[in-house]
């Protein structure tokens, strides 16, 4: 379930009126994209339309997407047993799979990431 889908359930869950969910998003988006979402807010009329612009914004293919968990489980994983190179491009790659929201809240941490992977490759 992606963090669009956990935050529109749990508002309907407590019946929150479509308006007062796409002017409470803003409120739990990350400070980095918090300007960008009340853009998208303001022009949006809906949820279906808010969400639409959310994910075109954000990204579109979900089944592409690698999630932070699963990128941090392979982190940690011991065994890769790949040269640097070869663990660096797998490292990037899988990295570039995550999603926009993910890339920028591990970015910061990517060197620390990746000098993990290779400690723990075997």
């Amino acid at each position: 379930m992606s963090y669009l889908e956990a935050y529109q359930s749990q508002m309907m869950m407590r019946d929150i009126l479509e308006d007062r969910q796409i002017a409470g998003f803003p409120l739990v988006a990350m400070l980095g994209i918090h300007a960008e979402v009340l853009e998208v807010r303001a022009e949006s009329k809906t949820w279906d339309e808010f969400e639409g612009r959310l994910l075109e914004k954000y990204g579109l293919d979900d089944v592409l997407w690698l999630l932070k968990k699963d990128f941090i489980e392979w982190v940690e994983t011991p065994g890769k047993g790949r040269n640097s190179s070869v663990l660096l491009w797998e490292f990037e790659e899988r990295f570039a799979r995550l999603s926009a929201l993910d890339r920028t809240v591990l970015d910061t941490s990517r060197v620390l990431l990746f000098v993990k992977a290779m400690v723990v490759r075997d």
